[in-house]
């Protein structure tokens, strides 16, 4: 089962086991240096500050990230140790080509890859190592068809 907050304004966060942080943004999101630094205590503190895999939910947004929070993402520490890869899921060709412009200029050093479906999403995060929690997020993604 997973654990579920949904009380900020830009985003919600879903837990899958142990070790898998889906993260949603809400529509018109605006994120700032101060919001993801937020989003990040909020994720590290579901994980327990542990090594995690990262699934971020960017369909059918629009809204705005500044390059002070597109840096912060790519380049904190801890966040990159402990982020074990991520799958961002997206689908708009805007929204696609925004994210290959964010990988191209500040480099993350983690395994990273873009999806249009999330069960690609998902397969790609099991050949990552991926298992505690999978199912759990399979049967979510589900009843979310919207996503699939």
């Amino acid at each position: 089962m997973s654990q579920q907050l949904t009380d900020h304004i830009n985003y919600k966060f879903h837990l899958f086991g142990d070790n898998i942080l889906y993260l949603a943004y809400i529509d018109d999101a605006d994120i700032d240096i101060v919001k993801v630094k937020e989003i990040k205590d909020v994720g590290l503190k579901l994980v327990n500050h542990a090594p995690f895999y990262s699934i971020v939910n960017m369909k059918n947004i629009y809204g705005a990230m500044s390059n002070e929070a597109k840096g912060f993402v790519a380049k904190d520490k801890e966040l990159f140790d402990l982020k074990i890869c991520e799958a961002i899921i997206v689908n708009s060709l805007a929204m696609k080509i925004l994210i290959k412009g964010y990988l191209m200029i500040f480099k993350p050093p983690t395994r990273t890859q873009i999806f249009n479906k999330v069960s690609h999403a998902v397969e790609w995060m099991k050949s990552c190592g991926a298992e505690s929690g999978i199912t759990e997020l399979n049967e979510y993604l589900e009843n979310k068809k919207e996503l699939v």
